[in-house]
């Protein structure tokens, strides 16, 4: 990943220039890292550990809207415990891991962040009487974690289950399941067109 997100930076591109199975979101995200903090494995930890940080933070923005603040610190303080337990600790047979490469910046690191904001969203829409920006916003998230990975599309159908539950269970009108899953759609499909 990292030597393709460098060769990105001069010009070359994925899948063309280099051959990988990845999906093409993560070497676009190491070029970027790599023109943020220079070309070096330095910008892989400062990287994860920034995204990180940012994980929580949502994490604990979703379980205060879900919950209340007490419930989200407790959230984010275990996220931030045992996310970075793996990163810092140990491989399973026990033998020490400390920030190897199969445990930094991977897909799933900038993943995170992407499906929790896509639930925050969603949620808001519902909880908080939002316009249908944010659910635009929850679909465009969702397209691009699924851009990162692509069994996160997962993710994004139990978004689209819990929407039109709520519209079900509510008895909203068709027009409003109409316009609401179209928002979602659209902003998942988005997200794919720059790929």
């Amino acid at each position: 990943m990292a030597v393709i997100g460098e060769g990105i930076l001069h010009g070359k591109l994925p899948y063309r220039d280099y051959w990988e199975m990845a999906s093409p979101a993560i070497f676009f995200t190491y070029a970027a890292m790599f023109k943020v903090f220079g070309i070096s494995m330095a910008a892989i930890p400062i990287t994860d550990t920034l995204v990180s940080m940012l994980t929580t933070f949502l994490l604990f923005l979703l379980a205060r809207l879900l919950w209340d603040r007490k419930i989200a610190y407790v959230s984010a303080l275990l996220f931030a415990i045992f996310s970075n337990g793996v990163r810092l600790g140990m491989h399973a047979p026990g033998d020490i891991a400390f920030g190897t490469f199969w445990y930094l910046s991977q897909r799933e690191t900038f993943m995170l962040p992407l499906i929790t904001g896509s639930f925050y969203f969603a949620i808001c829409s519902e909880k908080q009487g939002r316009k249908s920006w944010s659910l635009v916003l929850s679909g465009f998230l969702a397209g691009l974690s699924f851009v990162y990975k692509f069994p996160s599309l997962l993710m994004f159908l139990c978004v689209c289950l819990y929407i039109n539950w709520i519209i079900l269970s509510t008895g909203e009108p068709v027009t409003s399941f109409l316009k609401k899953n179209l928002a979602l759609i659209s902003g998942f499909v988005l997200a794919l067109i720059p790929f």
